[in-house]
């Protein structure tokens, strides 16, 4: 019985630790601020393709987490359609947006992309924001 306890803490660590290397590992950030478009984002009329999708790109797919093969949480950001998944995003409504939730940290919630890979600028999180507030178009 003692062998057997032993044999199922040894693998269970094992795949503890084999997990953590995995999660570490697969979310290298290789992206640096000057990807990033480095123009204000304006405060209406914001362009998807312009500002949005181009920090969801650098900040997000292209470190290997929210890509369309790693797909972290479940969750691509490679695309419009990716992004503007139903219960995810809620066009005209920031507030309910799970998206949003993840960004500001004004909900309390565990942000994203973590401090590691460098939080959102206030500038971007309010462009995101007012996007999903004026329909998150895919324009």
């Amino acid at each position: 019985m003692q062998n057997n306890s032993i044999k199922w803490l040894f693998n269970w660590v094992l795949a503890v630790s084999f997990s953590a290397i995995i999660l570490f590992q697969a979310c290298k950030d290789s992206i640096t601020d000057s990807k990033i478009p480095d123009e204000d984002i304006p405060e209406s009329n914001i362009s998807f393709q312009k500002y949005i999708q181009p920090i969801f790109t650098a900040r997000c797919s292209q470190s290997g987490c929210h890509d369309d093969f790693t797909k972290a949480g479940g969750y691509s950001v490679t695309s419009w359609t990716n992004i503007t998944q139903p219960g995810i995003v809620d066009p005209y409504s920031p507030e309910t947006s799970r998206l949003i939730w993840r960004i500001d940290p004004g909900y309390g919630l565990a942000i994203m992309p973590p401090l590691s890979y460098g939080y959102l600028t206030e500038n971007q999180i309010r462009g995101i924001e007012t996007w999903v507030a004026e329909g998150a178009q895919n324009n």
